[in-house]
C-alpha cells in the first residue's frame, strides 16, 4: 500500500457519496451492540452441545448469517434472534452522522438489523412523512432511483439485507429476512456469499454510478463476506474503507490501493487483501484504505459533534436468548454442531456428533431423531466415497420414516439415496427413489426440493444418454427457478441445458445456453460462475477444432480466476490449455501448461487434481511415443492414488498403464493391468467404467486376431451398457462388434450392428455418432462394392456434418477422404 498525505475531508470533499454501513457501526456507545463475532459466541453457546462450543467458536469460516440459517432450520423458525438488534433505540455518533449525510443528499444502504439510522433521523429532526425505509420487494422495485426521492424532498435509507419491521411505517417486514438468509447460507466454498436478488439490481446500479462508495463497518473477517456485493457495482468512481482502529494518534492514515500493495499481497491482512482484489477488478478510478477510529474521525467530520447520552444500552445477548428464546434440546443442539462441521467439510467432527445422535436417540428410543442420525451418516459416507455404506444408513433411515410416518425424513432420505445409488452407476435405482421423493414432495410444495429433484433425474437420463428427456426435465427446472426468482439456480441449470446440447454434438446451441449462464453471473457478480461457462464455452471450440477461439476464452477465464485469486480454478484452465497444446501435437507447450498447472495444484494440496495433471502429462509423453517416461508419470500419479486410498483413480491408471502395454503389444502386461482395475471397479460397483474396461480387454483380442474371443468381451460391454440403459455406451459396443465382423468379412451383419448404432444414434439426437455410424455403413458398402448405396451413406454423413457446423472436426476430414474417391458420382 502506498500512504498519502491527503485527510479524510480532503477525499470527500465535492464529492458525490454512497455509504454502505455495517455491524460495526453500531458497537460504539452508546449503542453498545455487540460486535459480529461477540454475537456469534453467545449464539454458539446459546445453540450447541457444551463439549463442541469452543471448537465451533473457533471456526474462522463460519459467518453470521450461515450460523443464523442452521438456528433458522433446526429451531428458530421465525427468526426471533434478529429481534435482539431492534431493542436497541439508542444512536451513537455515527448514526447521527450518517443521517446528517442522508439530509445533505447522500445516499445510505445498510445491511444491519438494527434501527439505528432511522432513530437518529427522527432525533434530528427530520418529519416521518419525508423519510422512506426501503426494505420489501416492492420498494425496491418503486424506489429503486434515489435521485427521483431525492427530487420529491424524500431521504431514503435502503436496508439490503432486510429487517424484521419497518418503524418509520410500523409495518411487519420480518419476510424479507427469509429471503436474505436463503441467498446466503453456508455454501461448498466455505462463504456466505450475498446474492443480490434481481429486484434490487436496478437500485444497486443507480445508487452507485458515477459516486465514491464510503464502507464503514466492516472489519473484512467478522462479517458477511462483502466483496461479491462489490463485484457487481461496475459504475463507481471511487471506494473508501474505513478501517477501524482504536489509537489512530488523532488522525486518520490513509493508504491508495494499486500495483504495488500485489508485491505483498500473501502476507497482508484480510482486508487489504479483499481491497486489492476489488481494485484489480478495474471498477473504480482509486480504492483506499483508511485506518482510523471511526467515532473520532466522524466527530471530526461533524464540527459540531453530538455528546453521548447518559443512557447507555447495555442488555447482554446471552441472558437475552435465554430470557426470550426456547432453549434448545439435546438433540437439537447436536444437530446444529453437525450441520455447522458438515457445511465445513470438517467429517470427524461430524461423524462424532452423528454417532452422539444416534446413541442418544437409540438409548431414549426417539425413532424420529435416530432417523435423522442415520440420514446424517449417510451424507458423511456419500461425502467421503463409501457410497455403499451410505446406502447402508440411508436405507435404515428410510425405513424409520416410514414407520414412524414421517414424510418430510421420507423425502430426505430417498434423495440421499438416490445421490449414493447414482455414484454407483445404479441409474435405475437412483431414478425411483428422485421419483418417488418427488411424488411425495407434492404434499408440501417445496419449490427448492422439487428443482433439487428434477435437476437429479435430468442428470440420470442425461448420462443414460436420453437426451431429449434429460432437456425436457431440465426445461421444467428452468421453469421453477424463473417462476421463484432464483437466478443463480437458473445459471446452473442453463450450464446443464449446454452440457446435454454439447453430447448431441449441437454446439452452437450450447454455446449460447453457456453464454446465458455467464451472463446471469456477470449480472450476480458471481465471476466463479462466469468463469466456468467461458470455460465450458472454450471446451466446446476446443471439441470443434477451433483452438485459437478455445485458448482465446481459456486465457479471459485465467484472468478472472487471476482477479479472484482463484488458483484452483486457474489450474483447471492451465490443464484445459495443456489439453489443447496436446491435440495440436505441441507437446512442449502442453508439457509447459501442464507443468504450471502442477504447480499450482501441488501449493493448494489438492492430490486429487494432482493426479490427474499427472496422468495427462502421461498421456503427452505416450503420444510422443515415449512409453518408457509415460510409464514413469503414471506410475507416480498410482503412488498418490494409493496413498489417497482413491480406488476410482487408482483404476483409471491402471486402465491407462494398461493401454501402453497394449500398444506395446505386450498383451499378457496389459490384460493383468485391465483386470486390476476391473477388480477394482467390481468392488466398487462402478459399473460405467467397469463396462469400458471390459472394451479394453476385447480390444487385446481383436488385436491379436482373437475375433471369437473379443466378441465375448465386446457383447459383455454391452451387457453392462444395456443393465444400465446407457445408450451412449450400448451405441460404442455396438460399433466395436461392428469392427469385428467386418474384419471376419462378415458384411452383412458388421452392416446390422452398425445400422442398429445409428439409430440409437438417432434416438438420443448425437448428430457426431450419426455421421460417424453413416460413414462406417458407407466404408460397408464401398468394400461389397455397392458403391451408389456407399456414395449416398457417404453424402448423408456429409449432410450431417455441415447441418450442425461439424466442418472442421476430424469425422468430416474422414467423410471429404472418402468421398474424395467418388467424383464422378459428385
Amino acid at each position: 500500500m502506498q500512504k498519502i498525505g491527503n485527510s479524510i475531508r480532503e477525499l470527500l470533499k465535492g464529492q458525490d457519496i454512497t455509504f454502505l454501513v455495517g455491524a460495526g457501526c453500531s458497537i460504539d456507545s452508546p449503542s453498545n451492540l455487540p460486535a459480529g463475532k461477540e454475537m456469534m459466541d453467545a449464539l454458539i453457546e446459546f445453540s450447541c452441545p457444551e463439549r463442541e462450543i469452543e471448537i465451533i467458536q473457533n471456526l474462522e469460516e463460519l459467518r453470521f448469517e450461515g450460523l443464523i440459517e442452521v438456528i433458522r432450520d433446526v429451531f428458530d423458525n421465525e427468526i426471533k434472534v434478529i429481534e435482539y438488534y431492534g431493542l436497541c433505540e439508542i444512536p451513537n455518533k455515527q448514526h447521527f452522522y450518517l443521517s446528517k449525510m442522508i439530509g445533505e443528499g447522500h445516499y445510505v444502504m445498510t445491511t444491519n438489523f438494527d434501527f439505528l439510522i432511522e432513530y437518529a433521523l427522527l432525533l434530528s429532526g427530520t418529519p416521518r412523512e419525508n423519510l422512506k425505509v426501503v426494505i420489501t420487494k416492492k420498494e425496491f422495485q418503486n424506489c429503486n432511483n434515489p435521485d427521483d426521492l431525492l427530487y420529491q424532498g424524500i431521504k431514503a435509507l435502503y436496508k439490503i439485507h432486510g429487517s424484521t419491521k419497518n418503524i418509520i411505517e410500523e409495518k411487519d417486514t420480518k419476510d424479507t429476512l427469509v429471503a436474505t438468509l436463503q441467498a446466503f447460507g453456508s455454501n461448498k466454498e466455505q462463504l456466505n456469499v450475498f446474492q443480490v436478488e434481481p429486484f434490487k439490481k436496478d437500485l444497486f446500479e443507480n445508487i452507485t454510478r458515477g459516486r465514491t462508495l464510503v464502507v464503514m463497518g466492516y472489519s473484512g473477517s467478522d462479517d458477511f463476506d462483502i466483496v461479491p456485493t462489490l463485484k457487481i457495482l461496475k459504475r463507481l468512481k471511487d471506494i473508501i474503507w474505513i478501517n477501524f482502529i482504536f489509537e489512530d494518534d488523532g488522525k486518520e492514515h490513509i493508504y491508495e490501493i494499486n500495483e504495488k500493495t500485489g508485491v505483498n499481497i500473501e502476507s497482508s491482512d484480510k482486508t487489504t487483501k479483499i481491497l486489492y482484489e476489488i481494485y484489480r477488478m478495474g471498477y473504480a478510478r482509486y480504492v483506499y484504505r483508511v485506518d482510523t477510529n471511526t467515532t473520532r474521525m466522524i466527530s471530526e467530520l461533524m464540527g459540531d459533534p453530538i455528546e453521548n447520552t447518559q443512557e447507555q444500552f447495555s442488555i447482554d445477548p446471552l441472558e437475552w436468548l435465554y430470557e426470550n428464546l426456547e432453549s434448545p434440546g439435546e438433540f437439537e443442539k447436536l444437530s446444529i454442531a453437525f450441520k455447522i462441521y458438515f457445511g465445513f467439510n470438517r467429517f470427524n467432527d461430524a461423524i462424532r456428533v452423528s454417532n452422539q445422535i444416534l446413541d442418544k436417540a437409540e438409548s431414549s428410543n426417539d425413532m424420529k431423531w435416530e432417523g435423522i442420525a442415520l440420514n446424517y451418516m449417510g451424507l458423511l459416507y456419500s461425502n467421503q466415497g463409501k457410497h455403499n455404506d451410505a446406502l447402508d444408513s440411508l436405507n435404515k433411515a428410510l425405513k424409520i420414516n416410514r414407520k414412524i410416518q414421517r414424510k418430510e425424513g421420507e423425502a430426505i432420505s430417498l434423495n440421499n439415496l438416490g445421490l449414493a445409488h447414482y455414484m454407483l452407476g445404479n441409474y435405475d435405482q437412483a431414478l425411483k427413489n428422485y421419483e418417488y421423493a418427488l411424488e411425495l414432495n407434492k404434499e408440501d410444495g417445496d419449490s427448492s426440493l422439487k428443482a433439487n429433484l428434477l435437476s437429479n433425474i435430468g442428470t440420470i437420463y442425461g448420462d443414460k444418454g436420453f437426451f431429449e428427456k434429460s432437456l425436457g426435465i431440465y426445461d421444467k427446472v428452468l421453469a421453477i427457478n424463473e417462476q421463484t426468482g432464483d437466478l443463480d439456480g437458473k445459471a446452473t441449470t442453463l450450464n446443464n441445458i449446454a452440457t446435454i446440447l454439447l453430447y448431441q454434438g449441437k454446439y452452437l446451441e450450447a454455446v449460447q445456453r453457456f453464454d446465458e449462464s455467464s451472463r446471469i453471473s456477470e449480472e450476480l457478480g458471481d465471476l466463479k460462475k462466469k468463469a466456468v461457462s467461458l470455460n465450458n464455452i472454450s471446451m466446446i471450440h476446443s471439441f470443434q477444432g477451433n483452438y485459437d477461439i478455445a485458448l482465446e476464452g481459456y486465457k479471459e477465464s485465467i484472468r478472472i480466476a487471476d482477479q479472484l485469486g482463484d488458483d484452483s480454478g486457474k489450474a483447471n484452465r492451465l490443464n484445459n490449455i495443456g489439453r489443447i497444446y496436446s491435440n495440436q501435437g505441441k507437446f512442449e507447450e502442453a508439457i509447459d501448461y501442464y507443468e504450471r498447472a502442477l504447480e499450482l495444484t501441488e501449493g493448494l494440496g489438492e492430490k486429487s487434481k494432482k493426479i490427474e495433471i499427472l496422468n495427462n502429462i502421461g498421456r503427452i509423453y505416450s503420444q510422443k511415443g515415449d512409453d518408457g517416461t509415460a510409464l514413469s508419470w503414471y506410475l507416480n500419479s498410482l503412488n498418490i492414488a494409493e496413498q489417497l486410498e482413491d480406488r476410482l483413480n487408482k483404476a483409471i491408471i491402471l486402465n491407462n498403464i494398461g493401454s501402453i502395454h497394449l500398444r506395446e503389444q505386450e498383451y499378457e502386461k496389459a490384460l493383468n493391468y485391465y483386470d486390476d482395475a476391473l477388480k477394482l471397479y467390481d468392488d466398487m460397483g462402478e459399473m460405467k467404467r467397469k463396462a469400458t474396461c471390459i472394451n479394453n480387454i476385447g480390444m487385446i483380442h481383436f488385436r491379436q486376431n482373437e475375433y471369437k474371443k473379443a466378441l465375448k468381451w465386446y457383447q459383455e460391454a454391452l451387457d453392462v451398457a444395456e443393465k444400465l440403459n446407457d445408450q451412449k455406451g450400448k451405441l460404442t459396443r455396438l460399433n466395436n462388434i461392428a469392427l469385428v465382423y467386418s474384419e471376419m468379412d462378415n458384411s452383412e451383419l458388421a452392416l446390422e450392428y452398425y445400422k442398429k448404432s445409428l439409430d440409437i444414434a438417432k434416438k438420443i439426437n448425437d448428430v457426431v455418432s450419426q455421421a460417424i455410424s453413416y460413414n462406417n455403413i458407407g466404408m460397408i458398402y464401398d468394400n461389397n462394392e455397392d458403391y451408389t448405396n456407399a456414395f449416398e451413406t457417404f453424402k448423408l454423413a456429409l449432410e450431417i456434418v455441415i447441418e450442425n457446423n461439424l466442418e472442421e472436426t476430424r469425422i468430416a476430414r474422414i467423410i471429404n477422404e472418402n468421398l474424395e474417391d467418388y467424383r464422378d458420382f459428385l
